[in-house]
């Protein structure tokens, strides 16, 4: 390894810095580990454990599978692909000091089994097979989704039942087909000729024959190899897989047979024994979870106003054994246990009648969900143009639990299915848009697809000028003998926040005000928390921001931030506003009450800058934005402006908050302990916002502190609170990194750490 690479990981851990999807951070881990196998080099041990800790924080704990970027993207789906190669990562680093003790190594090959049955992994997060019998048709095809799985498994000792089902995949599989994946064949032929390797080198040898014609095509004009001209399917993604990695692909597969690798079988880095795990199929271990969640969440938010019938049912539905069939149980508890909750929770007095709809729909396992909102065309509302969609969910979650793939379980579920559901929405405006009718659905409406919903689709025109128009829609409904009637309000073209492909139009959906406690603030996507009976919810937020309203702020009766990236410190009491999405089985979080800090900020400390002198501390302390400390940056990328921070006597410090206006700046935290400097977190600052659009100055035309918290100081700062494992120290310096230019920083806070805060907040 080059001097100036060593110096790079061992000053500034990150081996990636610039690639934010899982795939090309984990394969950096991937090189760093193997060349820490090999040499025994612990300057590359930072930032394996950079990454280690990183993509631990940032997996969406609960099912273990991310997405395009670290965190799940197509709207929270995930792809299957993002898990694998994270997993194959902690797998190579469990070989190095660097290996994590807390369980998620197994935790995710246990998922990898769940999703992966069959051996072949699916696209998204959810599989539709529901046998364990070896897919021996697959062979090393779309082998980017599970080749890093099989070979984790090998290297780690994962599920017996899972390893030896991809064994046979391999190894009886078809010839060729490995350069058969979805946006690039790299990454499945990276994956499938070490897997032919690792299971049956004759099946090797004749995927690499079959190849031999390929190896001579590939010739790309930059001087590597590997360019593909032969295009199967989509192949967008090559064209952003740099040619290093394309030649590094096969020049491993090349090489797979020297075994000189952990990857390819080097025999002092593989398991001798494989762990036996049950065999359970995620989409049923899926459903089971949801109506724990559901039931869990219904239960904490009416407190002590909740039926004690529905504590019962909780404490049924947690004692149903987690195995294959687990839905048929699940069906029998809320067939004999849910109709009767709904009506007891109708019937508390005290409760506002939206709040006790949406619970007594969360027990049922239905839902009515709404989308409306201005026509698009290339991403930009068409003037007078509306689309209005209701999808109305059938009680039980789709009736056949998403077993439409398999006609004998699919009768056997509706055959337990006993509910007659019908109703109507009407909206309270019906001049503004134009034609406004009565939806209306029967038992004898049409409910169809694998969820088995009745969609309602019309197109409306209505205003030509930017703006929400708010209304209430009127929901009645009637499951059997009980009988609902409710106003939602609803935003038309109401502004979601965040990232567009994380982000889901849940404005128009239910809502509920839980009360919990925050466990992870996942960066860019989720808000994990625990409910005060500590059952665990695996939440997501709307993409990039939470609207986060603050009662903590002693200064002011209510302000509101929108945080960019792990903003929330863990452990803080939260009220969180969440909506459930049966078509998805996800738990969105879009805003949240904070009531409660498990931190405590430091009130006096001082601050000097590498580039020249003392700080005005007071300036970035004032929680005013308006007040902006102006610091010169390094004239090089490679050199950080240095913030050192230096408090009057040691304290357990625990977070650090910036506001900065520099956007994609890399960012190192370090302590001072036993005489030097040591990393306690590195990441990246992420872009500065966006600025105020039109749909946002509607959507809050009656809120001006929000609009004010959007708009000052000149749109271009962003907030940035970073969380770590609390060290006790009284030296404390950030590294920002930026070449040349103005670093401007509004507010700079530290905390510490308050044990006895934090168990007033748990009890």
């Amino acid at each position: 390894m080059t001097p100036p690479l060593k110096k790079r990981l061992s000053t500034s851990p990150s081996p990636a810095p610039n690639a934010g999807g899982p795939s090309p951070q984990a394969s950096a881990g991937i090189f760093l580990c193997e060349y820490w196998l090999r040499y025994r080099d612990n300057s590359v041990l930072p930032a394996i454990r950079n990454s280690v800790q990183r993509m631990k924080n940032e997996v969406l704990y609960g099912d273990f599978v991310t997405g395009h970027g670290i965190h799940p993207g197509y709207r929270g789906t995930g792809v299957s692909i993002g898990g694998s190669h994270m997993c194959l990562f902690l797998a190579l680093a469990s070989k190095t000091p660097a290996r994590t003790e807390d369980g998620v190594l197994d935790k995710m090959m246990d998922h990898a089994q769940s999703i992966c049955p069959t051996g072949m992994g699916p696209y998204g997060r959810m599989t539709e097979t529901f046998t364990f019998e070896p897919d021996r048709e697959c062979g090393g095809t779309y082998s980017g989704r599970h080749g890093p799985y099989y070979i984790a498994s090998l290297i780690c000792g994962g599920p017996e039942l899972y390893t030896k089902n991809s064994r046979i995949m391999y190894g009886e599989g078809p010839i060729g087909g490995c350069d058969q994946g979805h946006s690039s064949e790299t990454l499945s032929i990276m994956w499938a000729l070490p897997a032919y390797w690792r299971t049956n080198p004759e099946a090797y040898y004749k995927n690499m024959e079959a190849f031999r014609w390929k190896l001579t095509l590939l010739r790309p004009f930059d001087g590597g190899m590997m360019q593909n001209p032969n295009r199967l399917e989509l192949m967008t993604a090559d064209s952003v897989i740099g040619t290093y990695i394309r030649t590094s692909i096969w020049i491993t597969a090349l090489c797979a047979e020297r075994q000189n690798l952990a990857i390819t079988g080097k025999p002092e880095f593989q398991a001798k024994t494989f762990r036996k795990v049950p065999p359970i199929i995620d989409t049923e271990s899926r459903f089971l979870n949801t109506y724990v969640r559901n039931w869990s969440m219904v239960n904490a938010a009416l407190g002590t106003k909740a039926p004690a019938s529905l504590k019962s049912a909780i404490r049924e539905l947690k004692n149903i054994p987690v195995e294959q069939g687990c839905r048929f149980k699940l069906i029998n508890v809320v067939n004999n246990r849910a109709l009767p909750i709904a009506k007891a929770i109708m019937e508390i007095p005290g409760v506002d009648q939206l709040t006790r709809a949406t619970c007594a729909e969360m027990i049922l396992g239905m839902d009515v969900r709404i989308f409306f909102e201005p026509k698009l065309n290339d991403g930009n509302p068409q003037p007078g143009e509306y689309s209005l969609n209701v999808d109305v969910q059938q009680p039980l979650g789709g009736r056949a639990l998403g077993l439409h793939r398999d006609k004998e379980l699919e009768g056997k579920a509706n055959s337990a299915y006993k509910y007659d559901f019908a109703g109507t929405v009407q909206f309270s405006d019906t001049t503004t848009f134009s034609p406004m009718e009565t939806i209306s659905w029967t038992p004898n409406s049409k409910f169809g697809g694998q969820w088995n919903v009745y969609s309602y689709k019309k197109e409306l025109s209505g205003p030509t000028q930017p703006g929400v128009q708010k209304m209430n829609a009127k929901i009645k409904w009637r499951v059997n003998d009980l009988e609902v009637e409710y106003d939602r309000p609803i935003a038309v073209g109401g502004f979601e926040v965040g990232c567009a492909e994380k982000a889901l139009s849940v404005t128009n959906c239910n809502h509920l005000w839980v009360p919990g406690i925050l466990i992870r603030d996942h960066g860019n996507w989720g808000c994990s928390f625990h409910l005060p009976d500590g059952t665990y919810i695996s939440a997501a937020s709307q993409g990039n921001q939470i609207e986060v309203y603050d009662k903590t702020d002693k200064k002011k009766e209510k302000t509101w931030v929108s945080p960019n990236d792990s903003c929330l410190t863990q452990g803080s009491r939260c009220l969180f506003r969440v909506s459930t999405d049966w078509h998805g089985l996800e738990c969105r979080v879009r805003e949240l009450k904070l009531l409660g800090s498990s931190t405590e900020e430091v009130e006096d400390y001082k601050l000097k800058a590498s580039t020249g002198g003392r700080v005005d501390t007071a300036k970035l302390m004032d929680r005013d934005a308006t007040t902006v400390e102006e610091l010169d940056a390094s004239p090089t990328e490679d050199e950080p402006l240095v913030l050192e921070l230096t408090l009057k006597s040691p304290a357990a410090l625990r977070a650090v908050d910036i506001k900065i206006e520099k956007g994609h700046n890399r960012l190192i935290i370090e302590a001072y302990k036993g005489g030097k400097w040591i990393p306690i977190h590195w990441g990246s600052l992420g872009a500065s916002t966006a600025g105020v659009s039109d749909a946002q100055k509607a959507m809050y035309a009656n809120e001006p502190e929000v609009l004010r918290m959007l708009q000052l100081p000149g749109n271009g700062f962003i907030k940035c609170m970073r969380t770590f494992d609390p060290v006790t120290t009284n030296r404390l310096r950030v590294k920002l990194f930026q070449k040349g230019g103005k670093v401007r920083l509004a507010e700079l806070h530290v905390y510490k750490a308050n044990a006895a805060k934090n168990m007033a907040l748990r009890s």
